[in-house]
């Protein structure tokens, strides 16, 4: 760097310097997420895909229980290798006006296919409550992409669920759904800002 530089071309190149400081770090924060949208994805699509094959019965239900048991572990492992630290969360974000009715907009979709009792509704009621935690997480930590990832994601869920007959609907979860998580994943490893 001359000596003879500018204090005003000394401010532009320091500006430089923390972009690139805030874009590596954004990147490295975000792979290790996109890691966890793939992983589950696969699970998403392989887990609804055994239900569409098998149906409901004793297949699938082991199936479910292996895939969570690994996308536990991968979940773990992943934390482990990028190291991440739980943060504070972010309580003054309830006080803004969109967080409630976020909540009752997921809270009105779980009681939209709830009852009564099979394992085709508490499915997807699984499925939305795992969304309505995306949502708020993204909420609280402030990322938005979660938030609207997963209102987009629990809106095709239910879209599947309204219009299709119970078969059918776990292949539109395993396309659908898993392409969804998929796609979040390559925006997270874009390192795009959530």
């Amino acid at each position: 760097m001359p000596q003879d530089a500018t204090p005003a071309e000394l401010q532009h190149r320091l500006a430089e310097v923390a972009a690139w400081t805030r874009r590596t770090r954004r990147h490295w924060r975000h792979r290790g997420v996109a890691y966890l949208f793939w992983l589950w994805g696969a699970i998403w699509s392989i887990g609804y895909g055994g239900l569409f094959v098998w149906g409901e019965g004793p297949r699938a239900a082991w199936l479910w229980l292996a895939l969570w048991a690994l996308g536990g572990l991968g979940t773990a492992a992943v934390y482990l290798r990028y190291g991440w630290r739980v943060r504070a969360v972010r309580t003054d974000r309830q006080d803004r006006p969109a967080f409630w009715p976020l909540n009752l907009l997921f809270m009105a979709l779980m009681f939209v296919v709830r009852p009564p009792h099979s394992m085709y509704r508490d499915g997807t009621v699984v499925a939305l409550w795992i969304l309505w935690a995306y949502a708020v997480l993204g909420w609280q930590v402030g990322r938005p992409f979660y938030t609207r990832w997963a209102v987009v994601m629990a809106g095709l869920t239910v879209a599947g669920f309204g219009l299709l007959p119970q078969r059918p609907f776990y292949l539109w979860m395993a396309v659908v759904g898993g392409l969804t998580w998929l796609a979040g994943g390559v925006y997270q490893r874009r390192g795009r800002e959530a």
